[in-house]
């Protein structure tokens, strides 16, 4: 092989099972054809990759190949037939790569920076499609990428929920077997119409189909993780089209509207600072209204099916409810275990010590052979250019796989071979963690247009973002990247987003300084605050969480780590190349960063709130489930134990003493007993 070092040899090389050795010939195939500009025959095809195979099975053997190929990209189309060497095939170059020309890569890689967060996340449905989409989109895996070091790589979906989302981007219907909340399992075959997420969970909403006939009136949610089995239904009938009127937000709930209760209307006391959060976190349910314009509070009306869920989202959301009654009495009640006033709850305290938690993850069995070639088809096509390289760790980093099997792409793609003239002139490092392509003059990489599924996943991925359709980035990804005569309708995808136009360009212009290396300047309205104040940053990572996404960067005037609301974010200005603006010290979260340990007595609020970089570290003896997480000093976990109500407790003296003024005040300002009796009944029951 040109450029071959010797770099693999100093350590063993990676153990291979036949998914490999798959993907390895389906990397040299796509190799192959991709520098061939003729017809090859199925007998030529069979000859190079199936040697030991009987005649009698070349062509079942090559048309499976070529749809391994079309799922990475390269489509390659029946030309003629030839007596003796069986069908022609060629590939047809319009539809297999990318007019790269059409898209800027500086646009490419600040997008790409900010869907990162969608990969991995459970609550998308399509992260799987969308890591390969955006390694097609952005194509740059040097290690001069200044990309952080990877993280350990998230647990891949389910084989259910991949069958899920499959069948969602072709409107194909499924065979599900289903545990419901009550623990029933029950199956039917529905139709997936759209996908939402809500506090880290995956939701279906589907119809059932009974025959070849979609049921109105039967769209209900399914949540991922209690789907036991899916199977895609075959068959001229199991299609489906979505109706026109379809919204999937019409199906999106607050997490004090799910249950199987009956629904009651609850009613909250907005404060005007307050309302535009609410506003967004209400997520479009029920209705506001100014009632009392004289004491500046807005009136919020909507339905409640989880009396209890409602009173702890009120507390973190700092409003008030008026009604029901029982809704009244579970927020004070909650208060009052927060500040350790209720006979049996301890309060914030500290727990027990703590076993050691197994693991949770869940196991979908190794990586297939065309998966692993779609990933290296990615990875290939970024090697076009003579001195192109690919970088292990950003490997890693970007398609969320672990560094072991990033370097294991890396073996594959150098020790690909096909014949003497279709060989990847690659060179690797000492280290074998990095490749780069020795010369562009020969065989090479070629850019490879997104599958159908990748383009699906993508513009969902940027429906969720909130960007607008008339946007000149993803027109030029219509154009340069998506599968060819598909149009914006064919490919649009029925998800609930979690951003607005604002929103998207706020998230766009900090993904843009991110892979810049350059700092914002912006005007900001905390949750505290009363009017905007200025802020001076280097951002350092744009991600998404439960619907809002978020900006954390080195505030550079307090000299440490802060975490910042896109939504709340105005006015945003280019303040210079990053590491030459003084600082109010050393950018670093050293000098306020504490790690507090949480013991949950209820895991329902593990998946009720969201708990940004909370690790699950063990047990207690009895069962309690115990937590990090890390603390700045800021208002948020304060709120958010308040609204546990003593059944999540922390170890640090200091947040337990601030969580409790802060319950007891909210007591303090809602009156002895607001105007409830104590013995009202519990909303739990």
């Amino acid at each position: 092989m040109a450029g071959h070092t010797d770099a693999f040899d100093e350590e063993p090389p990676p153990q291979l099972n036949s998914d490999d050795e798959q993907a390895r010939r389906i990397a040299a195939l796509l190799i192959d054809l991709s520098n061939t500009t003729g017809p090859v025959s199925t007998a030529e095809l069979a000859r190079r990759y199936h040697s030991d195979a009987a005649r009698s099975s070349w062509d079942k053997l090559v048309s499976r190949d070529m749809e391994a190929l079309a799922r990475c990209g390269l489509i390659v189309r029946r030309c003629g037939h030839d007596e003796g060497r069986g069908t022609l095939w060629r590939v047809d170059d319009e539809a297999s790569f990318a007019d790269v020309r059409g898209l800027d890569q500086a646009d490419a890689r600040a997008l790409s920076c900010a869907l990162d967060t969608l990969v991995g996340d459970p609550s998308f449905a399509w992260s799987d499609e969308l890591r390969i989409a955006l390694a097609k989109l952005n194509r740059h895996f040097s290690p001069h990428e200044g990309i952080a070091g990877p993280e350990p790589a998230h647990p891949r979906q389910g084989r259910a929920v991949s069958t899920m989302a499959a069948a969602l981007a072709d409107s194909r219907a499924v065979d599900l077997s289903y545990r419901t909340a009550k623990g029933d399992e029950i199956s039917r075959r529905v139709a997936p119409y759209g996908f939402f997420g809500l506090r880290g969970h995956l939701y279906f909403v589907a119809p059932r189909i009974e025959g070849d006939r979609v049921i109105e009136g039967t769209c209900r949610d399914y949540r991922a993780d209690r789907i036991v089995r899916a199977t895609e239904a075959k068959g001229a009938g199991a299609g489906f089209v979505v109706p026109a009127d379809f919204d999937v937000r019409d199906h999106q709930l607050l997490p004090f509207q799910i249950g199987d209760g009956r629904d009651v209307e609850a009613v909250f006391l907005v404060p005007d600072e307050r309302l535009r959060d609410v506003r967004h976190d209400a997520i479009g349910k029920g209705s506001f209204s100014t009632s009392r314009p004289t004491d500046g509070t807005s009136t919020w009306k909507v339905s409640a099916r989880d009396l209890a869920a409602a009173a702890s989202w009120s507390i973190l959301e700092g409003i008030v409810p008026t009604a029901p009654a029982a809704l009244v009495h579970e927020r004070r009640r909650l208060l009052q275990g927060a500040a350790a006033l209720v006979p049996g709850h301890v309060g914030a305290r500290a727990s027990r010590p703590v076993r050691e938690a197994p693991s949770t993850a869940p196991q979908r069995g190794r990586r297939g052979g065309t998966e692993t070639s779609r990933l290296m088809a990615a990875l290939i096509g970024s090697l076009d250019d003579a001195g192109d390289e690919i970088s292990a760790p950003v490997v890693a980093a970007r398609l969320d796989v672990s560094l072991a099997q990033a370097e294991k792409l890396l073996y594959l793609i150098e020790t690909t071979t096909t014949d003497a003239d279709a060989t990847l002139p690659v060179y690797a490092d000492d280290a074998g963690t990095t490749l780069g392509l020795l010369s562009d003059s020969g065989v090479r990489g070629r850019p490879l247009r997104l599958s159908r599924h990748e383009a699906r996943a993508l513009l969902a991925a940027l429906d969720y973002l909130g960007m607008p359709e008339d946007d000149r980035t993803r027109q030029a990804i219509m154009t340069s990247l998506a599968p060819r005569h598909a149009d914006a309708d064919e490919l649009d995808a029925l998800v609930s987003p979690c951003g607005t136009t604002g929103v998207a360009s706020v998230v766009e212009t900090c993904s843009r300084a991110i892979v810049g290396h350059r700092l914002l300047g912006f005007s900001y309205r905390g949750s505290v605050d009363v009017s905007p104040q200025p802020r001076r940053v280097e951002p350092r990572l744009v991600r998404q969480a439960d619907g809002t996404w978020y900006l954390e960067a080195i505030d550079l005037d307090r000299a440490a780590v802060r975490t910042f609301r896109c939504d709340r974010m105005d006015s945003l200005d280019d303040a210079g190349p990053a590491g030459d603006a003084p600082t109010g010290g050393a950018p670093t979260d050293e000098r306020e960063q504490r790690l507090v340990t949480l013991t949950f007595s209820d895991e329902r609020y593990l998946s009720m709130f969201e708990w940004p970089g909370l690790e699950q570290v063990g047990t207690t003896a009895e069962g309690r489930v115990v937590a990090t997480i890390a603390w700045y000093g800021t208002s948020w976990l304060v709120r958010s134990l308040c609204a546990c109500g003593g059944d999540v407790t922390a170890d640090d003296p200091g947040l337990v003493s601030l969580v409790d003024a802060w319950a007891l005040e909210a007591l303090e300002d809602a009156g002895p007993s607001d105007g409830v009796s104590p013995h009202a009944p519990d909303a739990r029951s």
